[in-house]
């Protein structure tokens, strides 16, 4: 297996595994002669053989690269190894939002801080034509050290080009934060459904919980697109 603890791949030493999506797989590595911590995400190998997805693989690097702000990942590198199209990004030392959101209710210093940060980084992002298209809390990584980043633009889609990184017939996102347009499939989106899921986290960050939550997706999809959100104030009195 290329991707191993221990492995070498092209200058970079793999030293753990750091997670695993749909897509593909996170690992933490070293650039041995820079002697840095990188992030490495791998395609998965049940899709390198496919070139669609390949395309899109290689699409969402152009896309991500093409950003640079101070609270958004950045991508150092796009290559292959063995076969495995990889990206190489920067090893963020810290958590995620959901993390920090599991320890307890967040104070409002540290969400404001947060939410700052992030409406930063969409409206940067919206401005170069690109849109996140699955902001929730495990998108967004907290350092020790105060930093906040905007991490995966996976399914990020070029607006002012009209495509896609992901197929136009399947509906992308995370239930509990997509937009109701972005459920409904609409395919001409705008920075509003961004707007939408940030709006969402903001919400959870204050009441410390989600607007709508059900025991299936299809349930939370529909809460989204027809129903209202519950007032933040009738879940934490302490917002007026």
């Amino acid at each position: 297996m290329a991707f191993e603890t221990g492995s070498q791949v092209g200058q970079y030493i793999i030293e753990e595994k750091l997670g695993q999506g749909g897509m593909a797989t996170v690992y933490k590595a070293r650039h041995q002669r820079l002697d840095r911590h990188v992030a490495i995400k791998v395609l998965h190998p049940a899709f390198k053989d496919d070139e669609s997805f390949l395309r899109r693989f290689t699409r969402e690097a152009q896309v991500v690269a093409r950003l640079e702000h101070p609270n958004i990942v950045p991508v150092y590198d796009f290559a292959e190894f063995e076969g495995h199209p990889y990206l190489v990004m920067r090893y963020v030392d810290g958590e995620t939002l959901k993390d920090a959101e599991s320890r307890g209710q967040l104070s409002l210093t540290e969400i404001n801080r947060i939410a700052q940060a992030v409406a930063d980084a969409l409206d940067y992002a919206h401005r170069q034509g690109v849109l996140h298209r699955d902001v929730k809390p495990s998108n967004i990584l907290l350092t020790k050290g105060g930093g906040v980043y905007m991490a995966d633009f996976g399914l990020a889609r070029m607006t002012q080009a009209g495509e896609s990184t992901m197929s136009q017939d399947m509906i992308m996102g995370t239930p509990q934060y997509i937009s109701p347009e972005q459920a409904k499939g609409v395919k001409e989106l705008d920075g509003r459904t961004d707007v939408y899921s940030f709006g969402i986290v903001v919400y959870e960050m204050l009441t410390g919980q989600v607007p709508f939550q059900s025991d299936t997706g299809y349930s939370i999809i529909h809460a989204q697109i027809f129903d209202p959100p519950p007032n933040p104030s009738s879940i934490n009195d302490k917002i007026s």
